[in-house]
């Protein structure tokens, strides 16, 4: 990245596959928080350009939190792509 730019790759992904990544990513640590972490959103053939590193750092930011200030037994749900996504 150059001072001022920021470099974008787009290549065309389907979205439940980056709810997968973050699903697999913190499946474990709700886990071991006595959580889990449940898509509901389905498959589909649409695919979208998007940067997937830079998309993954978005949509890992709110589960995180919902990992972090979720009590303990607590549910938390949030809006994904348009479909509900539950965290916790």
């Amino acid at each position: 990245m150059e001072a001022g730019w920021l470099d974008i790759q787009l290549y065309p992904l389907e979205p439940a596959v980056w709810m997968e990544q973050v699903n697999s990513t913190y499946r474990l640590i709700a886990s071991l928080q006595g959580g889990k972490i449940l898509p509901e959103a389905e498959h589909s053939t649409s695919l979208i350009p998007v940067d997937e590193g830079r998309i993954l750092q978005v949509l890992k930011k709110p589960v995180e939190n919902a990992l972090r200030y979720t009590p303990k037994g607590g549910r938390k749900f949030g809006p994904m792509i348009g479909e509900k996504y539950t965290f916790w």
